[in-house]
């Protein structure tokens, strides 16, 4: 089958938490540079948040950032949606006064909407803290993609879905756990991100190849013609997977390459 496109998940398909993976991510490289692979990127971080792997990749075509709120090619904005930040303004003050911790994908980065003692000891304690002081901040304010986090226990957050749904129905809503959701504009998920940079490539569905580990890479598995989910990954995605890899993380990522596009073999289906 021919591959013209191939786009991975980066957090959990890529990269694991805490784990040092860079003689992977060197022999990904290697393997897209010999073989010239037409290689992107789909996540849900924004583009700052993905611009250090970019480059060590190598990759050089447009990625899809925020779980496809976004297409960005360094320095070029080809695609974007943004939820409506009056809107979205109770959610956001509903979730903080639970002492959820809330972070706010806006302009390429991500920043926190008030440092707690979760955001601190998490990998996003990094970020700066910001949130609109005044009504004049909030009309300026823009919002790409927000993440909401209930740090204590399941359940609560169901009160925060149900508050968005109150307000609006123009948004996508992303559930990773019982504890944490993502929420882009509607219509907004990886797979319709994908599509439309294979729209923008001119590159049928049914030539790309995805990567993926977990459920919010569910819905690229379902518009691309070819998919691999890594060792790692949760079963529902290894269920929906052309392929599934005998090794986790990028390590897994290559196996596949090499399979789908290098003429090599391993892994089992």
């Amino acid at each position: 089958m021919k591959i013209s496109l191939i786009v991975s998940d980066i957090d959990g398909t890529l990269l694991p938490e805490g784990t040092d993976v860079q003689d992977g991510i060197k022999e990904l490289a290697e393997l897209i540079r010999e073989y010239d692979l037409p290689f992107s990127l789909a996540s849900g971080r924004p583009l700052q948040g993905m611009t250090e792997l970019r480059k060590a990749l190598g990759i050089s075509l447009p990625m899809v950032v925020c779980n496809g709120s976004a297409i960005w090619r360094e320095g070029e904005c080809i695609r974007e949606e943004w939820l409506d930040a009056g809107t979205m303004r109770p959610v956001l003050e509903y979730a903080d006064s639970l002492g959820m911790a809330i972070i706010v994908s806006r302009e390429g980065i991500d920043q926190v909407y008030r440092k707690n003692e979760y955001t601190e000891s998490r990998p996003f304690r990094q970020e700066e803290e910001y949130r609109p002081r005044s009504e004049e901040e909030w009309s300026n304010y823009t919002v790409q993609k927000l993440l909401i986090i209930d740090p204590e226990s399941p359940g609560r957050m169901d009160l925060v879905v149900k508050e968005i749904r109150r307000i609006t129905d123009n948004c996508q809503i992303v559930w990773y756990d019982s504890r944490g959701i993502e929420v882009m504009p509607r219509g907004c998920t990886k797979g319709n991100g994908v599509r439309a940079l294979a729209e923008y490539l001119q590159v049928p569905m049914e030539e790309v190849l995805v990567f993926g580990d977990n459920k919010n890479d569910l819905d690229m598995f379902d518009l691309a013609g070819s998919s691999v989910a890594v060792k790692n990954g949760v079963e529902e995605i290894k269920k929906k997977a052309d392929y599934v890899s005998s090794r986790p993380f990028v390590y897994g990522v290559v196996e596949g390459v090499k399979k789908f596009c290098c003429g090599e073999s391993g892994g089992k289906i």
